[in-house]
C-alpha cells in the first residue's frame, strides 16, 4: 500500500513539472506512469512472496521490482495468441484428442462439403504430393549428382533430367527458386486424356494412379499450356464415373475386384455409399410400426368427451 501511494505522488509531481510541454508529450508520460502504477498494484511487494511459489514467477517479480527502482522505463504490451486461427485450432484439437484418447485424428470436411482443395492435415494430401514428376534442371546444383543414377559427377549439371516428388519440384520451380522446369506426367498428357474422353467408365483408374484426382488437381494448377485441359478432363471423368461408382456401391456388395479399379477418392465414395445402403436396408427390414398418439393427446380427448357428456 505504501508503494502505491508513493508511485501516485511521484506521478502527480511529474505532472506538475510538465507545464512547459505540449499536451501530447504530457499524455504519453501520464500513460507510462499509469501503466507502471497498475503493474505495481498487480504484483506483490518486494517482501511478499504471495501464494505462488513458482521459481519463474518469483524471479520475474524480483526482476520487475529491481527495474522499478532503477531509471528504466517499463511498458506492458499485450501479445495476442493464435486463438481463432483455423489451422491452429485444428492442430490443438488433434493434439488434445491424441493425448486423451491415444488416437491420431485430423480435421476433414464432411462428404457434402468436400472438395479437392489441398489440406495441410490430410494424409491423402501428403501422399498425393509425394508422387513424382519429370523435371529438368536449368541451373547447376552442387553435391546432388546422386539424383541422376546415370551421372558420374558429384554435381547436377544444366539439362539433367530427373523425377522428383511434386512437393520438392514445386518448391524449387517457383519464381524465387527457379532451378527446375516441371513436365506433365504421362497419365495426364493428351494420349491418356483422349482415352478418358472416349469412355472413362471402362478405364482402370487405379492403374493410372492411386491419387489420380488429388494429384491431377495439383498438376492443373501448374503454369503449363495443358493445365486447363487437365482440369477439364478431371471434372468430366469424375462426372461420368460417379454414377457407376454409386451403382456398384448399392448393388455389388463388397466385391474387392471393384474397389481395385478405383482411385482413393472413388474408393472413399464407394465405401460411404455402401455403408449408406446397408443402413437403409437395415431400416427397411425392421418393417412398419404402428404410430400411436401421445398420452397428452389421449388425455385431452378424454376431457373433451367428458365435457360433451355433461352438456
Amino acid at each position: 500500500m505504501e508503494k502505491d501511494v508513493t508511485c501516485e505522488m511521484d506521478r502527480q509531481n511529474k505532472k506538475r513539472n510538465c507545464v512547459g510541454k505540449n499536451d501530447a508529450e504530457t499524455d504519453q508520460e501520464e500513460e507510462k506512469e499509469l501503466v507502471g502504477s497498475l503493474v505495481v498494484k498487480k504484483l506483490p511487494s518486494e517482501g511478499c512472496t504471495g501464494k505462488n511459489e513458482d521459481p519463474l514467477v518469483l524471479r520475474t517479480q524480483q526482476l520487475f521490482h529491481t527495474l522499478l527502482s532503477s531509471d528504466c522505463e517499463l511498458g506492458v504490451v499485450w501479445i495476442p495468441g493464435h486463438v481463432g486461427i483455423r489451422g491452429n485450432e485444428a492442430a490443438d484439437a488433434a493434439a488434445k484428442d491424441g493425448a486423451t484418447n491415444g488416437t491420431l485424428v485430423y480435421w476433414r470436411e464432411s462428404m457434402a462439403g468436400r472438395s479437392l482443395t489441398p489440406h495441410y492435415f490430410s494424409l491423402e494430401d501428403i501422399f498425393a504430393t509425394q508422387e513424382r514428376v519429370p523435371c529438368k534442371f536449368i541451373l547447376p546444383v552442387p553435391r546432388l549428382g546422386f539424383l541422376d543414377p546415370s551421372s558420374e559427377s558429384d554435381d547436377i549439371v544444366v539439362g539433367t533430367s530427373a523425377e522428383l516428388p511434386f512437393w520438392l519440384a514445386r518448391a524449387i520451380s517457383s519464381r524465387r527458386r527457379n532451378i527446375v522446369t516441371i513436365d506433365i506426367p504421362k497419365i495426364y498428357k493428351e494420349a491418356y486424356r483422349e482415352i478418358l474422353k472416349a469412355d472413362a467408365c471402362v478405364v482402370d483408374l487405379h492403374k493410372f494412379g492411386l491419387f489420380f484426382y488429388q494429384f491431377g488437381a495439383y498438376i492443373s494448377r501448374l503454369n503449363h499450356r495443358d493445365s486447363a485441359a487437365i482440369g477439364a478432363i478431371l471434372v468430366q471423368t469424375f462426372k461420368e464415373r460417379f454414377r457407376q461408382v454409386m451403382d456398384w456401391a448399392h448393388n455389388s456388395g463388397t466385391d474387392p475386384a471393384i474397389s481395385q479399379r478405383l482411385d482413393s477418392l472413388e474408393r472413399s465414395l464407394f465405401r460411404e455409399g455402401h455403408q449408406t445402403q446397408a443402413q437403409l436396408d437395415a431400416w427397411l427390414s425392421q418393417g412398419p410400426e404402428r404410430i400411436t398418439a401421445a398420452q397428452m393427446v389421449v388425455n385431452h380427448k378424454k376431457r373433451k368427451l367428458a365435457d360433451l357428456e355433461h352438456l
